[in-house]
């Protein structure tokens, strides 16, 4: 009887730990069999986002890059505006509402000038390409925020969304 009980309670143990699961990533896939997170990270806080493209539009890598940007952020809930010089961000931030402004480092410093003047008020979220750690830590005090490039999606959609958790936060306080 005492081999029985315990050859039973040897099988139970064993099937319990052959259904667990030791690492998180194996924890969703048991529970949701492979759920994929770009599909359910919306966004708060959509947001209309302007991206300050340096590269050439009509190259067919930066095309499927551009192509991806617009694919990952309005997947979140965004919009995406796409501007090829400084000019032509002032422009799009002086005729639409722009919510978010993504630029590069070299340009940062005329774009945030643009943004200050323009009447959408857009947080800036700078994109540095492999900055040295005391770059990095200089930008993101003065902006509240920053990405070191190339990033993967979730670093992108949370930096927006940071972005615009804090516009709504200014724009309550400016409320009261």
């Amino acid at each position: 009887m005492y081999r029985l009980l315990m050859a039973a309670a040897l099988a139970a143990m064993v099937l319990a730990c052959a259904t667990a699961a030791d690492a998180c990533g194996d924890k969703l896939l048991a529970l949701g069999r492979g759920v994929r997170f770009e599909k359910i990270s919306k966004s708060t806080h959509p947001a209309l986002v302007a991206c300050l493209w340096r590269s050439d539009p009509q190259h067919p890598n930066n095309r499927k890059k551009q192509r991806d940007m617009v694919e990952m952020l309005s997947s979140a809930g965004h919009r995406v505006q796409f501007a090829y010089s400084v000019d032509e961000l002032d422009r799009t931030l002086a005729s639409e509402p722009i919510d978010v402004v993504m630029v590069e480092g070299p340009d940062l410093d005329a774009v945030a000038g643009s943004v200050r003047k323009s009447s959408s008020k857009a947080a800036v979220v700078p994109v540095l390409y492999k900055p040295t750690k005391a770059q990095f830590n200089a930008t993101a005090r003065q902006y509240g925020r920053a990405v070191k490039a190339p990033a993967q999606a979730g670093v992108l959609l949370l930096a927006i969304d940071e972005a615009m958790e804090t516009k709504s936060k200014q724009a309550s306080a400016g409320r009261n």
